[in-house]
């Protein structure tokens, strides 16, 4: 008789979990029942969940990456997808966001009888990742078909707007869509990798939407890993031309000093072009430190163009 009162309580247990409706997934931790949520592949289904229960309600709402990705034009439910996306980004609850993912495919536009996503739609897209994307921004917008007829190819402004911790960034835009430059586009303090394919812009707005700022000392590419150069094989190169705009003195340094490591054999010259605006001593004691790196195996020719004229120190 004392076997079976372990079991008795067990049954007991699950019988005022089931009166309760308790069940053993909802007393997980929000952190596994995210890493469930995910493993579906699909806001949407996430989502969804929310009606199981009071405890489910708001756990796909704080979810660390939002993914919607179409990848065929097959989808009868396409069309609600935008929606969805709308919904979800209005919905959540979190205020930081790992990732945010949003690509429709080529098929997914021919899908839709050539019916494509809007500037104006993708506007509060990017407004939503400027406040809570701390990691990765991806927008992917299909090509417009070519058999929509010109008229409709009237530019559509987007502004791009300060995203102040993402990361990566990568946008695929529609070729008519703009990104002007703006009063409130600025400093991408986090950013490590920017992506913008089709759109227009001209070389000069761009400066517009990012200042320059220096490496930290915390970057990657200031890890001893990134600057190993001992596996490096270089044994076909003879000469390397170096044209130094937009670097500071110091990355200039950095990586002639990281070249002259390398295993190179038949590497004896090195040609610069001193393009940076400094006052001619200045690009006289860079020209002298970089031979002082490369000497005695690699001869130097470093040209200045600072003062709008070409002069070569020896």
């Amino acid at each position: 008789m004392d076997q079976d009162v372990p079991y008795r309580r067990r049954r007991h247990r699950r019988r005022q979990r089931r009166r309760s409706g308790e069940d053993y997934m909802s007393s997980l931790p929000d952190e596994l029942l995210h890493s469930i949520l995910l493993r579906l592949g699909s806001v949407r289904a996430a989502a969804s969940t929310s009606v199981l229960s009071r405890r489910w309600r708001h756990v796909w709402a704080h979810l660390p990456e939002l993914a919607f990705v179409n990848n065929t034009g097959h989808d009868h439910d396409a069309p609600p997808l935008l929606d969805t996306v709308d919904a979800a980004l209005a919905s959540y609850a979190d205020p930081t966001l790992e990732a945010l993912v949003v690509v429709l495919s080529t098929a997914y536009a021919d899908g839709l009888g050539g019916a494509i996503v809007t500037a104006r739609r993708v506007g509060p897209w990017l407004r939503f990742a400027a406040e809570r994307v701390a990691g990765e921004l991806v927008v992917s917008e299909p090509p417009a078909p070519p058999r929509m007829p010109p008229s409709t190819y009237a530019p559509a402004v987007l502004e791009l707007p300060t995203c102040p911790r993402a990361k990566t960034i990568a946008l695929r835009l529609d070729t008519t869509w703009r990104l002007p430059p703006t009063q409130t586009a600025g400093v991408f303090p986090a950013l490590t990798s920017l992506t913008i394919l089709m759109g227009a812009m001209a070389g000069g707005e761009l400066i517009s939407y990012f200042q320059w700022h220096p490496c930290s000392l915390s970057c990657p590419c200031r890890s001893e890993e990134s600057c190993e150069t001992a596996d490096i094989s270089l044994d076909s190169l003879e000469e390397v031309e170096i044209t130094s705009h937009g670097s500071s003195r110091q990355e200039l340094l950095e990586f002639v000093e990281q070249l002259s490591k390398c295993n190179a054999t038949i590497f004896k010259k090195l040609v610069i072009h001193h393009t940076i605006l400094y006052a001619r001593s200045r690009s006289k004691e860079v020209s002298e430190e970089i031979r002082r790196i490369c000497y005695p195996k690699i001869e130097v020719e470093f040209y200045d163009f600072s003062s709008g004229k070409c002069m070569l120190f020896d």
